[in-house]
């Protein structure tokens, strides 16, 4: 009745066939991973693709042992799928450009965004380093994440008011204006409209 195709003339074919198209995924995925673990620059991260490394290296053998209880041998079928996914990967993820950033792909609710943020693993040779915000030093107004500095409303000796708007960030198709916490004047304003920052840089300075 056309459920089956002209290779698949059985449940078991099916399976069979199933079987084929997880483990064709499993490999690629090994076969890629040590790639994201390499370009990975965050501690966190790098230590969660290895333990996906890990893992994945355990679903292949139960993948194996499956065939092997079934009398067949263990070979892929290409997935086009699983294909298209690793595409987009390689894709977004580059390689970092003449200003040391690179493109980086993730969703947020449930739409594909994608930002460039600075390369830490290319260190001084790639984005030029920028003083980062002492902690406890309320003299010092830090970055709260990644993004560019859409708009500064300040200089060098204005003196604000606490709740005035010292300057902007768009991160995320969002942009987020960054308020003095206190009075006093500004002693530096170490960024300028366009920069591209990092979270904990250190953006204003008061005296």
């Amino acid at each position: 009745m056309g459920f089956f195709s002209k290779d698949i003339k059985t449940l078991d074919d099916l399976f069979i066939h199933t079987l084929r198209d997880i483990y064709y995924a499993e490999k690629q995925i090994e076969k890629s991973l040590p790639k994201m673990i390499d370009k990975a620059t965050d501690p966190q991260l790098k230590a969660g693709f290895e333990k996906h490394l890990t893992q994945t290296k355990g679903h292949i053998e139960r993948v194996e042992q499956v065939f092997e209880l079934h009398g067949v041998k263990a070979k892929t079928v290409n997935c086009p799928a699983i294909d298209g996914i690793l595409a987009e990967a390689d894709e977004v993820s580059g390689d970092v450009d003449d200003k040391g950033m690179v493109t980086v792909f993730f969703e947020l609710n449930g739409q594909p965004r994608r930002v460039k943020v600075p390369d830490r693993a290319h260190g001084a040779s790639a984005a030029k380093a920028r003083r980062k915000a002492e902690p406890g030093n309320e003299g010092h107004v830090g970055a709260p994440m990644p993004g560019v500095v859409s708009a500064l409303a300040v200089a060098p000796g204005q003196e604000v008011k606490a709740g005035d708007v010292l300057l902007s960030i768009e991160a995320m198709k969002m942009e987020t204006a960054l308020h003095a916490e206190r009075d006093g004047e500004i002693a530096e304003v170490l960024v300028k409209a366009g920069d591209q920052i990092d979270a904990k840089d250190l953006l204003i300075a008061f005296k």
